[in-house]
C-alpha cells in the first residue's frame, strides 16, 4: 500500500505543478518517471541487503582433516584454513597458485589453495599437514631432517603434501617420479636433491615399515644430530 501511495504521489504531483506553474507536463512526467525508477531501485537494494543479512546465502560445507566444517563466506581456501580454522602449515607464498607452498590434498589430489574459492570444494575432503597420521608425521619429520632437506622450512609443508600424494600411489617411486611430484613447488633456499632424497627415504620407511631411530642424547664433531 505504501508503495502504491508513493507511486501515485510521483505522478499526481507533477500534474498539479504543471497546472499551477504552466510548465509542459511532459517534462514533469519525465522527472516523475526518473524519481519512480530511483525509488524502485533503492527498495530493491534494501530488500536484497535484508535478504543477505538474514543469512540467506548458501552455507558452504566441506571436510577438513576429517572434520565437517562450514562457512558463510566464499573466501579463498587458504584464507579459510589459516584465518578461520587456524591451520597454518599451508603457506601463502605468492597468492597466485605458482609457488606450491599452499598445496593441500582435495579428495587425494594436489590443489593450490591460495587461488581458488571455498565454494569450489563444497562437499569435498581437504587434507593439510596437520591432518596426517602420527606415523606419517614422524616419518616425514625424521626423513626430511635426516636428509638435511629442511632449511627455512617455508616450503616444506607443500613438499610433504606432494610427497604424500606420490607415496599414496606407489611406495617404490623412481627419482624421476619424485622430481615430477614436486615440480610445482619452489624452494628458494637451495636445490632439490636433498628434498628428493628425503622423499625416497620416506618411501623406504613406509615400504619396509621401519621404526624411527631413537634420538641421540648427545652429539659431537661430524655427527648428525636432530633437535627434538
Amino acid at each position: 500500500m505504501r508503495l502504491i501511495l508513493h507511486c501515485g504521489s510521483f505522478f499526481v504531483m507533477p500534474a498539479c505543478f504543471s497546472l499551477a506553474w504552466r510548465v509542459p507536463f511532459k517534462k514533469y512526467l519525465a522527472f516523475a518517471l526518473m524519481l519512480f525508477y530511483t525509488k524502485i531501485r533503492s527498495l530493491s537494494f534494501l530488500r536484497i541487503t535484508l535478504f543477505m543479512s538474514k543469512g540467506a546465502l548458501p552455507v558452504i560445507s566441506l571436510f577438513v582433516n576429517g572434520t565437517p566444517v562450514q562457512s558463510e563466506e566464499d573466501v579463498p581456501l587458504l584464507s579459510f584454513l589459516r584465518d578461520t580454522l587456524n591451520l597454518t602449515a599451508a603457506k601463502d607464498g605468492c597468492s597466485e597458485g605458482v609457488c606450491g607452498t599452499c598445496t593441500v590434498l582435495v579428495d587425494g589430489k594436489k590443489v593450490k589453495a591460495c587461488a581458488q574459492k571455498l565454494s569450489r570444494f563444497a562437499g569435498k575432503s581437504v587434507l593439510t599437514v596437520e591432518g596426517l597420521s602420527p606415523r606419517e608425521k614422524e616419518v616425514y619429520a625424521y626423513c626430511f631432517g635426516e636428509a638435511g632437506a629442511v632449511q627455512c622450512g617455508f616450503c616444506i609443508p607443500g613438499m610433504v603434501i606432494c610427497a604424500k600424494a606420490l607415496l599414496d600411489e606407489t611406495l617404490t617411486p623412481t627419482r624421476q617420479e619424485v622430481k615430477a611430484a614436486i615440480r610445482g613447488n619452489i624452494c628458494r633456499c637451495t636445490g632439490y636433491i636433498k628434498i628428493e632424497e628425503a622423499i625416497l627415504l620416506a618411501a623406504k620407511f613406509f615400504r619396509e615399515n621401519l621404526p624411527i631411530p631413537a634420538l641421540p642424547d648427545s652429539t659431537g664433531v661430524n655427527r648428525r644430530f636432530i633437535r627434538p
